[in-house]
């Protein structure tokens, strides 16, 4: 109970950190503010109509990987579709700077923040700093979620100069035999360097960017934790902890404290009211769990063919949001075992 209490804390503070960073940078209006309120109080109405536009947006840029973990992946090219309905493959790309563009250009007058991550490595795609770049222009706060495998000095520097608010990096131990079960094809000495790295080049620049170790605590990892908090300590680095999420034979186990929350959730969920996820191609999704899909089973538009805000409220949604308020979760596969709520660090 201690632990979990903890680790709430340290979730609200980095949302404090982080909503304090934007006001200084000027990223945040009382148009945003007001959209982000509209959102939770039609989430809490179970409205089908919600805010102008979402609080959150995440445009999976790059659904390619350098590495395979284990409950993402089963190689470098074989997404593992969390529905399990189809033996296809989910086919992979990057999201083009023309479609990027077009959501930007509707989401950035109302939406407080995108994150240019879903399912993939959003370094691979070669036009990052310049999708950075051309949200920050146009206002709107930027989060990069990223393994740290490619975030080398000179990227570091590109995408500080372009303007990210917000860089995660993923770790699941301190040596490489511990990181290396669950961030199969990673080199741990690599990325805790090129994060050093990350925050040496913020300070040289003398610009604002919140960076942040995200710790997957599995039960293999769990006698490292304290060296990653130390290693965060000594470089002036927020840390974050997650419980690593396992499937069936995928050879780790989750720590026992996280079996609460990971148990299923019947309750309409939130992320409908205030969260929209684009896939690499344009496509419009619930969440992140449909883009891993092979073949989606809700599609809400394409970012290029209409506009992200007709989409937000347009029938798909609507419906959507219709069958969340009246049923829960329990009539859609894809969401029946699902735990996600709320705009969290933990996922």
């Amino acid at each position: 109970m201690i632990s979990n209490l903890m680790q709430r804390l340290n979730h609200q503070k980095q949302r404090f950190l982080l909503l304090w960073l934007l006001l200084r940078k000027g990223r945040v209006s009382l148009r945003k503010l007001r959209n982000a309120f509209a959102n939770t109080v039609a989430f809490r109405r179970r409205s089908e109509v919600a805010g102008h536009a979402p609080t959150l947006a995440l445009l999976d840029i790059s659904s390619h990987c350098n590495m395979y973990c284990v409950t993402c992946r089963r190689s470098r090219t074989d997404l593992i579709d969390i529905s399990g309905q189809s033996e296809l493959k989910t086919p992979l790309g990057s999201m083009t700077m023309e479609c990027f563009s077009s959501i930007v250009d509707d989401l950035h007058r109302d939406t407080l923040l995108i994150s240019l991550y879903a399912t993939g490595e959003p370094l691979l795609n070669r036009r990052v700093a310049d999708m950075v770049l051309y949200a920050s222009r146009r206002g709107l706060a930027t989060m990069l979620s990223t393994n740290g495998m490619l975030l080398d000095r000179e990227v570091s520097g590109k995408i500080l100069r372009a303007g990210i608010d917000y860089c995660k990096v993923a770790v699941s131990g301190f040596t490489q035999d511990v990181y290396g079960v669950y961030h199969r094809g990673g080199d741990v000495a690599k990325v805790l360097a090129n994060i050093a790295g990350f925050e040496d080049e913020r300070r040289r620049l003398g610009l604002r960017c919140m960076v942040v170790v995200d710790y997957v605590l599995f039960e293999h990892n769990r006698h490292e934790e304290m060296a990653v908090r130390r290693f965060c300590r000594e470089h002036g680095l927020q840390f974050t902890l997650r419980y690593g999420r396992t499937f069936e034979d995928s050879g780790v186990s989750s720590p026992a404290e996280s079996r609460v929350h990971y148990l299923p959730r019947n309750t309409p969920c939130d992320w409908v009211w205030k969260i929209m996820v684009f896939c690499h191609d344009g496509r419009a999704v619930p969440c992140c769990q449909f883009a891993t899909c092979a073949v989606s089973p809700f599609v809400m538009g394409t970012g290029e063919e209409n506009s992200a805000i007709s989409i937000w409220n347009g029938m798909q949604y609507r419906e959507f949001r219709r069958i969340q308020a009246t049923h829960g979760r329990k009539a859609l596969p894809l969401c029946r075992d699902c735990f996600y709520s709320g705009i969290d660090f933990q996922s």
